[in-house]
């Protein structure tokens, strides 16, 4: 019976139970983390991106959602973190190559995920201008807007106030971001006009690169 053959799959002690390593089953936890280690043992670039692309198709979603019990979160974040850091090397493996189809796909995924991760937003405009889809970029656009002003708008609520002191775009990496930010109708109106509302006190920006990204920033807030 199934209970009788607990022990094949199941190890426990009195303080922990867990899964033995060498039980006849498939889990996509195991395939996930198994295809990130080959991706991230292999110096050639077609098997590399193979590797984290069966790393992408293994990953389920956030791992035991129903369990709120606190050693979980940890493990549940890490597991997040090296799903969209993996999107995130796909989105520029395929960029790289003009692959801009798959690039965007990838890029969609990870919004999808993490709806309010701004650097995606503007890398994702950029790959649909780069395809020729200018009305794609728009869209992305719009969607954007919508998403960082309603977590605006959701943040003022929880934190039960009518304003903030800094609000702040995070990680402008290169040229090319600083530029797109700054280009009339992008992001930085998004924060512009909470300030100009008194929502926002200051905008702000993290600069994680060089110090020529940091001067370009600095230059276009004079």
């Amino acid at each position: 019976s199934a209970l009788n053959d607990a022990d094949d799959f199941i190890f426990t002690t009195h303080q922990t139970v867990q899964l033995r390593a060498d039980a006849p089953l498939n889990a996509d936890l195991f395939d996930f983390v198994h295809a990130l280690d080959e991706a991230g043992q292999s110096d050639d670039e077609d098997e590399r991106t193979r590797h984290l692309e069966q790393a992408i198709a293994a990953y389920r979603g956030d791992l035991l959602p129903d369990c709120y019990d606190d050693w979980i979160s940890p493990q549940r974040e890490r597991l997040r973190g090296d799903y969209l850091r993996a999107l995130e090397t796909l989105i520029l493996l395929h960029e790289a190559r003009r692959n801009y189809d798959a690039a965007i796909r990838h890029a969609q995924r990870l919004l999808r995920t993490d709806p309010l991760h701004e650097a995606t937003y503007r890398r994702l405009m950029r790959l649909h201008a780069l395809n020729g889809d200018r009305a794609g970029a728009l869209r992305v656009y719009h969607v954007g807007v919508d998403h960082l002003r309603r977590e605006l708008e959701q943040s003022l609520q929880r934190l039960r106030t009518d304003r903030i002191d800094l609000w702040q775009i995070h990680n402008v990496a290169n040229l090319q971001q600083v530029k797109t930010i700054f280009e009339k109708d992008r992001a930085v109106q998004v924060y512009q006009k909470a300030k100009e509302e008194g929502i926002a006190r200051f905008i702000g920006f993290s600069v994680h690169s060089s110090r020529t990204v940091i001067e370009a920033v600095l230059d276009r807030c004079r």
